[in-house]
Protein backbone atom coordinates (compact mmCIF):
# COMPACT_ATOMS: atom_id res chain seq x y z
CA UNK A 1 0.00 0.00 0.00
CA UNK A 2 1.37 3.20 -1.11
CA UNK A 3 -0.32 6.64 0.89
CA UNK A 4 0.57 9.66 -0.55
CA UNK A 5 0.17 13.23 1.74
CA UNK A 6 -3.04 15.69 0.98
CA UNK A 7 -6.83 15.40 0.99
CA UNK A 8 -8.59 12.46 -0.19
CA UNK A 9 -10.36 12.59 -3.34
CA UNK A 10 -14.01 12.80 -3.46
CA UNK A 11 -15.05 8.79 -3.94
CA UNK A 12 -18.89 10.28 -5.14
CA UNK A 13 -19.67 9.39 -8.30
CA UNK A 14 -22.04 11.71 -10.83
CA UNK A 15 -23.73 9.28 -12.48
CA UNK A 16 -24.16 5.75 -12.05
CA UNK A 17 -25.99 3.36 -14.55
CA UNK A 18 -27.22 0.09 -13.77
CA UNK A 19 -26.60 -1.90 -16.87
CA UNK A 20 -23.57 -2.63 -18.81
CA UNK A 21 -25.21 -2.36 -22.12
CA UNK A 22 -25.70 1.92 -22.07
CA UNK A 23 -22.51 3.98 -21.57
CA UNK A 24 -22.23 7.67 -20.78
CA UNK A 25 -21.02 9.72 -23.83
CA UNK A 26 -21.20 13.46 -22.33
CA UNK A 27 -21.78 14.52 -18.91
CA UNK A 28 -21.51 18.77 -19.16
CA UNK A 29 -22.98 21.79 -17.89
CA UNK A 30 -25.90 23.08 -20.32
CA UNK A 31 -25.34 26.17 -21.84
CA UNK A 32 -27.32 28.58 -19.94
CA UNK A 33 -25.54 27.23 -16.48
CA UNK A 34 -28.99 25.42 -15.49
CA UNK A 35 -28.12 22.07 -14.50
CA UNK A 36 -25.86 19.42 -16.61
CA UNK A 37 -26.83 18.03 -19.92
CA UNK A 38 -26.24 13.78 -19.54
CA UNK A 39 -25.98 11.79 -23.02
CA UNK A 40 -26.03 7.89 -22.77
CA UNK A 41 -26.09 5.14 -25.48
CA UNK A 42 -27.22 1.44 -25.83
CA UNK A 43 -23.82 0.07 -27.12
CA UNK A 44 -24.75 -3.77 -27.66
CA UNK A 45 -27.72 -3.95 -29.77
CA UNK A 46 -29.79 -4.94 -26.90
CA UNK A 47 -32.87 -3.69 -25.27
CA UNK A 48 -32.45 -2.26 -22.02
CA UNK A 49 -34.41 -1.56 -18.72
CA UNK A 50 -31.89 1.05 -16.82
CA UNK A 51 -31.91 3.19 -13.93
CA UNK A 52 -29.43 5.86 -13.77
CA UNK A 53 -28.67 7.96 -9.71
CA UNK A 54 -26.08 10.05 -8.80
CA UNK A 55 -24.32 10.18 -5.24
CA UNK A 56 -25.65 13.65 -5.08
CA UNK A 57 -29.12 14.09 -5.09
CA UNK A 58 -31.29 14.24 -8.00
CA UNK A 59 -33.54 17.60 -7.79
CA UNK A 60 -34.88 17.15 -10.81
CA UNK A 61 -34.85 15.81 -14.46
CA UNK A 62 -36.28 16.00 -17.89
CA UNK A 63 -35.61 14.17 -21.38
CA UNK A 64 -34.27 16.50 -23.80
CA UNK A 65 -33.61 15.61 -27.71
CA UNK A 66 -30.07 15.77 -29.49
CA UNK A 67 -29.69 19.54 -30.15
CA UNK A 68 -30.79 19.78 -26.15
CA UNK A 69 -34.02 21.10 -26.76
CA UNK A 70 -36.56 19.99 -23.86
CA UNK A 71 -38.59 16.65 -24.95
CA UNK A 72 -40.34 16.60 -22.19
CA UNK A 73 -41.47 17.63 -18.68
CA UNK A 74 -39.76 18.36 -15.56
CA UNK A 75 -39.83 15.42 -12.87
CA UNK A 76 -38.67 14.93 -9.69
CA UNK A 77 -37.21 11.72 -8.77
CA UNK A 78 -33.92 10.36 -6.97
CA UNK A 79 -33.47 8.03 -10.08
CA UNK A 80 -34.33 8.14 -13.58
CA UNK A 81 -35.48 5.05 -15.16
CA UNK A 82 -35.95 4.95 -19.03
CA UNK A 83 -35.85 2.10 -21.48
CA UNK A 84 -33.21 1.97 -23.90
CA UNK A 85 -33.28 0.38 -27.88
CA UNK A 86 -30.27 -1.29 -29.57
CA UNK A 87 -27.87 1.62 -30.37
CA UNK A 88 -30.45 4.27 -29.07
CA UNK A 89 -28.98 7.96 -27.92
CA UNK A 90 -30.50 9.22 -25.43
CA UNK A 91 -30.57 13.08 -23.78
CA UNK A 92 -31.82 14.33 -20.15
CA UNK A 93 -30.98 17.55 -18.45
CA UNK A 94 -30.79 16.89 -14.41
CA UNK A 95 -30.57 19.45 -11.48
CA UNK A 96 -28.46 18.70 -8.39
CA UNK A 97 -29.50 19.60 -4.94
Amino acid sequence: VQVFPGKAIDPRRLIRIDSDTVQIDDVKQAEDGDGLVLRIHECRGARAEIAITSDYRLAGFARWNLLEEPAGERQTGECIRTAVAPFEIQTFRIWLA
